[in-house]
């Protein structure tokens, strides 16, 4: 439970310092609503899915690095496929924002928060579970 919560405070601190971009962005939205075009436009941007593929990147790095020894399925499905799935998906989103025929991908971007929401709750809750065991076995 307690690798559970620090992934909750991981979570919280990354959005806080890695959007703040889009919170300053928000702000001046609030302030002046001449400048902002509409909600939409903040939350579907290019600089949320950027951060997505930075976050997920970052996770891989980490698991990699950390060497944590977990099944080789774990591996492949969290700290490999799923996370290029996660990137493929932010490219293609990005490019459908961008095409001349815009449409409108909410759905999509939404799905894509959700799904990397889930993968990072996976991915860190294992991780710091795998580093308590080792901790408390060392220790």
């Amino acid at each position: 439970m307690k690798s559970f919560f620090t992934t909750i405070i991981w979570i919280f601190s990354t959005l806080i310092f890695g959007l703040l971009q889009l919170w300053i962005a928000i702000a001046v939205c609030f302030v002046n609503t001449n400048t902002c075009e509409s909600y939409k436009q903040l939350f579907f941007d290019e600089s949320p899915l950027f951060f997505i593929s930075a976050i997920v990147s970052a996770i891989c790095v980490d698991f990699w690095f950390s060497k944590l020894e977990l099944p080789k399925l774990i591996v492949g499905v969290f700290f490999f496929f799923y996370p290029l799935v996660l990137i493929a998906f932010s490219i293609i989103l990005y490019f459908l924002q961008h095409a001349q025929n815009k449409g409108n991908y909410c759905i999509l971007a939404f799905f894509l928060y959700g799904m990397t929401l889930l993968y990072i709750l996976i991915c860190k809750t294992i991780t710091y579970y795998k580093e308590d065991q080792e901790e408390s076995d060392n220790g």
